[in-house]
């Protein structure tokens, strides 16, 4: 069983007669306040993991990368940038349907997440899969991507 802080607990809220329900309601916002704030510190927490990941890939060490970024998507499920992260770290350790598995999260986060689609395209391509790096640069470009519109062209002048 769940435990609340003591300020939570029905003890500590003060009582009068006849208004439970009133009591009832205040406790409930105190806790829906409490979780919002939990899920700030958690977010807080999830941006230090985050950072100590992104520290790590600039070292070079990926295996710490991926186990940091993790940690923050543990930490706060919704974190787009550590997914992304965490697939160009599987990348260099050369686990590409991890990378991909990554990117595709990243991207039902945040469906116009560009390099996240550059990324997925990226990948596909490493794998040998030039449908799916065509589709994944096709629609990467169709965000804004430069790079991605080049690399397009280049795999249309390859064929």
């Amino acid at each position: 069983m769940r435990q609340y802080p003591a300020a939570v607990q029905k003890k500590h809220i003060p009582k009068k007669r006849n208004t439970m329900s009133r009591l009832d309601d205040m406790a409930a916002e105190y806790i829906i306040d409490l979780f919002s704030a939990s899920s700030t510190i958690r977010s807080k927490s999830g941006v230090r993991w985050y950072s100590r990941g992104f520290e790590h890939m600039r070292a070079g060490e990926y295996e710490k990368a991926v186990r940091c970024f993790t940690r923050a998507i543990d930490t706060h499920p919704g974190y787009t940038e550590a997914y992304f992260n965490r697939g160009n770290a599987y990348i260099y350790l050369s686990q590409f349907d991890d990378a991909i598995e990554d990117f595709n999260m990243a991207l039902r986060i945040d469906p116009e997440y560009a390099d996240a689609q550059y990324c997925l395209g990226f990948t596909c391509f490493l794998k040998g899969d030039i449908n799916g790096a065509k589709a994944g640069f096709r629609r990467s470009s169709e965000l804004g991507s430069e790079r991605a519109r080049a690399k397009l062209e280049g795999l249309r002048q390859g064929e």
